[in-house]
């Protein structure tokens, strides 16, 4: 019984207030004329949130529906690849700071320093110059004098090789082995007279060394004594002849270029040689003089500098990409698509979400050119969708195409309408009713 009566009150009062909203809006339309079309609804703004980054998303903070506000964090990618990223470039930019504070304090000192040692190069070629200048010619006549001395010893020795030893030379070989051996026997008898000495503790090690020593040096002397000897005694072999033929031909052909090289004046070539030294150690100081006249050092001043100016913008490129990892909603909107979960891999191309803008929407519809001047004066619209929506909006704004479609021979119209409550749907096909002032009223 109490719930019948609660209905019949609930009844009566939705009566009373449609009664009042439908005497007001028949009041209103009482002074309009109506035009009556259907139109597309589309969103005031469509944004495809696509990151700028690669990686995993790690969060997903909204769903399909969800009401966003602008710079709302809706998503974020796992940014620990891009912090490595801006600390490298913040190790790049300390270096390269460094590397320009180094530039400022030594790169002047380096300039002075190469014009000192271009200086200092020019003149030790000028000296070397001067003194080739001066003992070339009589140099190469030594070389041609020593030349002409060698070739008569060699000339000398054949020809004592070819006659043998005289009479002399075999008593001084023969006189030469007496004493060496001499000295063996009396080394060999000091060895043995120290090895006893030795073996009683008597001497030390260092003097039983050097006995050692004496006797092996007295041997070695005998041993080249008696072959000696016994090569006097015997004359010069046929290898022995060769090797001194070869050492006169090879004296003769020496003597022989000395002098072709005498006519051509060859000794001048060096002087040229020492020449360009000099003039290439001219151009260096020529160079090195300019650079540091010219500030060239400061070039590198400013290139270092630039390298600066270079890692900082690397750091802000890194910190940017950083910060890229955090997605954020455009504007305020309504979240209409979601494409992605957690843990997937996106990239740049990749539409994440699409957020639309409904708090305003667009009535796109098409009239005839007869109708436009009526469409362009209207104020209201009312809006018919089934059972769902019936309601009157004000106009914000009447947008006009400004050519007629070929084939419908209409003009499009785009009626824009405030959308607070969320009502009008993007997608809808409603019917709406066009009203503007009757002029007779107005």
């Amino acid at each position: 019984m109490m719930y019948r009566k609660l209905s019949f009150a609930i009844t009566l009062m939705t009566m009373i207030l449609l009664a009042v909203g439908g005497s007001s809006l028949c009041q209103e339309k009482e002074n309009l004329t109506e035009l009556s079309l259907t139109a597309d609804v589309f969103p005031q703004r469509t944004v495809n949130v696509i990151p700028k980054v690669n990686g995993t998303l790690k969060e997903v903070r909204v769903k399909l529906g969800d009401e966003v506000k602008e710079g709302e964090v809706i998503a974020r990618i796992d940014e620990r690849e891009y912090l490595l990223g801006v600390k490298q470039a913040e190790a790049a930019l300390l270096s390269a700071k460094a590397s320009y504070e180094k530039a400022s304090s030594i790169l002047k000192m380096q300039a002075e320093a190469n014009l000192h040692q271009a200086q200092a190069a020019f003149a030790a070629a000028e000296a070397q110059l001067n003194l080739t200048k001066s003992t070339a010619y009589v140099e190469f006549i030594s070389n041609l004098e020593q030349a002409k001395a060698s070739l008569k010893m060699a000339q000398a020795q054949l020809e004592k090789v070819r006659k043998g030893a005289r009479k002399e030379e075999i008593e001084r070989a023969e006189a030469a082995y007496e004493q060496a051996l001499a000295s063996f026997q009396n080394a060999e008898k000091d060895l043995k007279r120290a090895r006893d000495n030795y073996e009683k503790g008597a001497i030390s090690d260092q003097q039983f060394d050097k006995a050692q020593l004496q006797f092996k040096v007295a041997q070695a002397q005998l041993r080249s004594a008696k072959a000696n000897l016994e090569l006097v005694r015997q004359g010069a072999t046929e290898e022995d002849m060769r090797v001194v033929e070869a050492q006169v031909e090879q004296a003769q052909a020496r003597l022989k270029a000395l002098e072709a090289m005498k006519e051509a004046k060859s000794w001048q070539a060096k002087v040229e040689s020492t020449k360009a030294q000099w003039q290439n150690a001219y151009s260096n100081l020529r160079l090195a003089k300019k650079s540091y006249e010219d500030r060239n050092y400061e070039k590198d001043l400013e290139l270092a500098k630039a390298q600066v100016d270079q890692a900082e913008a690397a750091l802000e490129l890194a910190r940017i990409r950083l910060e890229d990892c955090t997605i954020k909603a455009p504007f305020n909107g309504v979240v209409s698509k979601c494409f992605v979960d957690e843990g997937n891999l996106v990239g740049p191309g990749q539409v994440l979400f699409t957020i639309v803008d409904i708090d305003t929407v667009k009535l796109v519809t098409h009239v005839s050119y007869e109708d436009l001047e009526k469409v362009k004066a209207a104020q209201l619209v009312t809006l018919e969708e089934g059972s769902y929506l019936n309601k009157t909006f004000k106009i914000k704004e009447i947008n006009v195409s400004p050519v007629v479609d070929p084939l419908s021979r209409k003009i499009e119209l785009q009626i824009v309408i405030p959308n607070p409550d969320h009502l009008v749907k993007p997608g809808m096909f409603p019917r709406i009713k066009l009203w503007r002032k009757d002029k007779e009223q107005g």
